[in-house]
């Protein structure tokens, strides 16, 4: 793996990670006002980038890479992020062309957009993925929110992305992910894994 210019991102990162409408985004805000830390929007980097990349990570060439950003161009948050695509190229193509070249040039841009020294990132449902992301990342913390079932089911199925199927349904889903989180809490120990 070749080395980012902006491993040093690396070296404090932390993801927040946990089922739909858990509390993250509450904990997003009152971490992003510590005159020390930086949050940018959903990433969604291991639940929609990453899976592509990992076809090919690194990827062959300047073209293959190219041709990934210009997919993920396409994706609806990617507006959120409101990335220079150019700069991204260029550190993604610094460090490689891996993943994590990429995602750490996504949140170089953001460290210099918020002026913080230390960055996290919170998309709920890269807790499906902290496996990968402990696989680009060794020394990441993990903090995964949990809030009592009943409040997620029920917050779910009043909105639309949610709402056409069942309360059952959710409370599975819930389940299934605590019990996961509950696994790998027990692999990385207190240190690397907070709830």
């Amino acid at each position: 793996m070749a080395a980012s210019e902006h491993d040093d991102i690396a070296q404090g990162l932390f993801f927040i990670v946990g089922t739909g409408r858990c509390g993250s985004t509450l904990l997003q805000a009152m971490l992003s006002r510590h005159p020390r830390l930086g949050l940018p929007p959903e990433t969604k980097f291991f639940q929609e980038w990453d899976p592509m990349l990992r076809i090919s990570d690194p990827l062959p060439d300047e073209a293959s890479l190219r041709q990934h950003l210009a997919w993920a161009g396409t994706l609806w948050f990617w507006q959120d992020l409101a990335l220079d695509e150019e700069q991204l190229l260029r550190d993604a193509e610094a460090g490689g062309r891996s993943a994590r070249a990429l995602f750490l040039g996504v949140m170089a841009q953001w460290r210099d957009r918020l002026g913080k020294p230390r960055l996290g990132e919170k998309t709920p449902g890269h807790h499906k993925h902290v496996e990968r992301i402990l696989e680009l990342f060794p020394q990441a913390k993990i903090i995964h929110i949990h809030r009592d079932p009943r409040d997620v089911v029920a917050s779910i199925v009043k909105l639309r992305w949610g709402g056409h199927s069942s309360a059952r349904r959710h409370a599975r889903t819930w389940a299934k992910a605590v019990r996961r989180q509950r696994l790998l809490a027990e692999q990385l120990g207190p240190d690397r894994h907070h709830t």
